[in-house]
């Protein structure tokens, strides 16, 4: 029996040296994450204060069973562990979502008039809007803006602004000063759809972030188990490594999968629920824009 071991035996007969008890525990758990994937310096203080109050539960509630104090704490250390990083993901959620909607919340007239300028920057210099607004009007077949407040009625011109929201997610401000001057829409209008589609996309972003973290990891796991298998002699570890190898290319096709099954921009129903325009007019919309643009690169080829 270990010499910990035997310090929480006697402490759980008399109750004495609790505090050098605690002590050494406490001194394992903060080793406990260092060295360990995805695990910050910072997270082995944090990851103390977390696991202390458990402390003298764990220690009422130990008994001698041959494995030892150790692999019992090292068993509620890994689930604790498990947990905390749980719990810190979650806080990294509400910290994005709570950020989200400091940015995003009280869009309004007053809010645009007096941010909108000095948070973003000057149009550049180079920008020539007569001469963008003709060309556009040239490649689209444009008609002359509808002098409307939020919309114009140029189909053209509505193909162009779903053009510029489908593609939100890589916009900025002054990139709607332009489409603005293209199309005949207020800015102000186009920059609160601009943020009700990127607020729609955020937590697919997220999703896409965690997916392509965890596509990484199996992608090094697998790797790894394959230098293991080309560098093994034994066969029975040759075969549980091909097993191992196997399993692990499931899970890499399986996270590809779903993958490609997040979309990377704003989905039509998207569109349709924030310009208020009916799914087919923007299907059809943006169909025939891909074939407008098609015709163009095949031309310039």
């Amino acid at each position: 029996m270990s010499q910990l071991s035997e310090l929480v035996l006697e402490y759980q007969r008399t109750g004495n040296k609790r505090d050098e008890l605690k002590e050494q525990v406490s001194i394992i758990v903060y080793n406990y994450p260092q060295g360990r994937r995805f695990f910050e310096e910072d997270d082995a203080g944090d990851f103390l204060l977390y696991f202390q109050p458990r402390i003298d539960r764990i220690l009422r509630r130990f008994h001698d069973q041959g494995s030892g104090f150790e692999a019992y704490l090292g068993t509620n250390l890994r689930y604790q562990l498990h947990s905390y990083m749980q719990r810190k993901q979650r806080a990294k959620l509400r910290y994005y979502a709570g950020n989200l909607n400091l940015i995003w919340e009280g869009i309004g007239k007053d809010f645009l008039l007096s941010e909108a300028e000095p948070q973003y920057g000057e149009q550049p210099e180079d920008f020539n809007s007569q001469a963008a607004e003709e060309r556009s009007r040239q490649v689209f077949g444009m008609l002359h803006a509808a002098d409307t407040e939020d919309r114009v009625n140029d189909p053209h011109s509505r193909r162009l602004l779903l053009l510029g929201m489908k593609a939100a997610d890589y916009l900025e401000p002054h990139h709607l000063e332009k489409l603005a001057v293209l199309t005949g829409y207020r800015f102000e209008y186009l920059f609160q759809c601009w943020s009700e589609l990127r607020e729609r996309t955020f937590c697919r972003r997220r999703r896409l972030a965690l997916l392509q973290h965890r596509r990484n990891r199996a992608y090094l796991q697998l790797r790894c188990l394959e230098i293991q298998m080309a560098a093994s002699n034994d066969e029975k570890t040759r075969a549980r490594v091909v097993r191992q190898t196997g399993v692990q290319r499931e899970r890499l096709r399986a996270v590809v999968a779903l993958i490609d099954r997040v979309p990377r921009t704003p989905t039509n129903r998207d569109l349709s629920a924030v310009l208020g325009i009916p799914k087919g007019s923007i299907d059809s919309g943006l169909y025939a824009l891909r074939k407008v643009l098609c015709e163009i690169e095949s031309s310039q080829g």
